[in-house]
């Protein structure tokens, strides 16, 4: 895929953020993968920085303030959260509907226009609310809450998703 259809789809799923929070695409970039490639697109605004990305079938978005480093994304510097942790966050899910929305998920392949709509979608209720978290002098507190949140789920997650995988 190329990175020009992928920010197409970035911009149609995610078009709030461009139209009603000031976000514009700073950088974009096709990393080689595996299998393939990654393609990643860097949103920016007052508020905080969004890494959309592509990556071996997967399409997601991670959030992070405006320090957050680009370099070493993926290597849990505390600076990004995955929308999907952030959404969950939010909504309070439980244990039982992560195991069970994760399984539906690796059972079937989503396109990733289908992918990206969908957290679009989801996220749009909680986008002001995420983003204040982000804010330079919010991050700080919401970085341990969400820290805690993910701590917490990550842990329950497994237990529950063993038990799940055995049935």
């Amino acid at each position: 895929m190329a990175i020009e259809q992928f920010e197409q789809w970035v911009r149609q799923s995610f078009a709030y953020l461009f139209t009603d929070y000031g976000f514009e695409v700073v950088s974009r970039a096709v990393k080689p993968g595996k299998p393939g490639q990654s393609l990643q697109l860097v949103l920016q605004a007052a508020d905080g920085l969004i890494l959309a990305y592509d990556d071996d079938g997967e399409a997601n978005l991670l959030l992070g303030p405006r320090s957050a480093p680009l370099e070493g994304v993926f290597r849990n510097t505390g600076q990004w959260f995955y929308i999907r942790s952030v959404i969950d966050f939010f909504e309070r899910s439980s244990i039982e509907e992560l195991v069970q929305r994760s399984l539906g998920a690796t059972r079937t392949f989503t396109p990733h226009d289908e992918q990206l709509a969908d957290l679009g979608a989801r996220f749009q209720p909680y986008c002001a609310q995420a983003l204040t978290l982000f804010r330079a002098e919010n991050f700080p507190g919401a970085r341990e809450e969400l820290t805690a949140y993910e701590e917490a789920h990550r842990a329950a997650f497994r237990v529950a998703w063993e038990r799940a995988r055995k049935k």
